[in-house]
């Protein structure tokens, strides 16, 4: 008879360099519509919000940093319902806080 433990093994995040170029890329290559009178955001989020989000996104974004913090808890995959979780009450690597410690 397996146990829960069994079903478990450890999983990183890591993904890989090619999705986060095909990402960008994607990102790159909005075409954006016009958004005459939205200014103030009152037909929904203004064109150069998005703009300037999608930039930070593509060009600045730092990825791999918050791939590392957020592998700082240990992750398991669940090989019976196939779904990624973490084991957030582990110290962090960095010295940073449990999960009981935040408020």
């Amino acid at each position: 008879m397996s146990t829960s433990a069994d079903a478990l093994s450890p999983a990183p995040i890591a993904v890989e360099e090619r999705v986060l170029e095909d990402l960008r890329s994607r990102l790159r290559a909005t075409i954006w519509p016009e958004d005459d009178g939205n200014e103030d955001g009152r037909y929904g989020v203004p064109r150069a919000l998005l703009q300037e989000l999608v930039r930070y996104w593509a060009q600045e974004y730092d990825w791999r940093a918050a791939e590392r913090a957020m592998n700082a808890y240990e992750h398991y995959l669940d090989r019976a319902a196939r779904a990624r979780g973490a084991q957030a009450t582990r110290p962090m690597a960095s010295g940073g806080y449990r999960k009981r410690d935040l408020p």
